[in-house]
């Protein structure tokens, strides 16, 4: 399916510009990313980093609706084309959730979050996160490219990490000083 909607993108068809839309939005998930990356374990992004992740985020969000709209609009005139925008639709806000996540991570300091110490947890958490800088860099070229190898590798990768994720929770969870939340 993914080939067909690629196929739709490239007939000249005015999804082009949905399809370069998405990409943007992919750039300016990385670009957050990158700004959030460096702070992750040490909450030390500045004022200034976290407006510029707001406004990129504003960005996005932009993105997310105008596409959005392009699509009904595709899909009022090309009704063969309905799964594939469902897909497309489902893709974008993927995306979106992306940004906020990245926003939610920028904003943990605000939250009375304090440094992550060195150590195995660490250790850990800064693996599963260059994990996920690959996977931001690698995903728009797979996707020029078509690259449906490439593809399926990185949804491993992805899968891989999420698991390796929900184990760490559960650690950390069942490690915790739980006296302290006592009511």
């Amino acid at each position: 399916m993914w080939m067909e909607l690629l196929e739709i993108f490239r007939s000249g068809d005015p999804m082009k510009l949905v399809a370069d839309e998405f990409m943007k939005m992919l750039a300016i998930t990385h670009e957050m990313a990158n700004i959030v990356q460096p702070t992750i374990f040490d909450h030390s992004l500045s004022l200034e980093g976290r407006k510029q992740i707001y406004d990129l985020d504003v960005q996005v969000n932009k993105l997310e609706r105008s596409i959005r709209k392009r699509i009904i609009s595709h899909l009022t005139l090309h009704h063969s084309h309905v799964p594939y925008c469902l897909l497309l639709m489902s893709l974008v806000k993927d995306a979106e959730r992306i940004g906020d996540y990245v926003k939610n991570v920028a904003d943990l300091s605000e939250l009375g979050g304090g440094e992550v110490p060195s150590g195995e947890l660490r250790d850990e958490l800064t693996d599963q996160v260059n994990t996920i800088m690959r996977l931001f860099e690698a995903t728009p070229q797979v996707l020029a490219k078509q690259d449906r190898e490439g593809a399926n590798e990185l949804i491993r990768i992805g899968r891989n990490a999420g698991k390796r994720s929900d184990k760490l929770v559960f650690e950390v969870a069942r490690s915790a000083d739980m006296s302290r939340f006592v009511l």
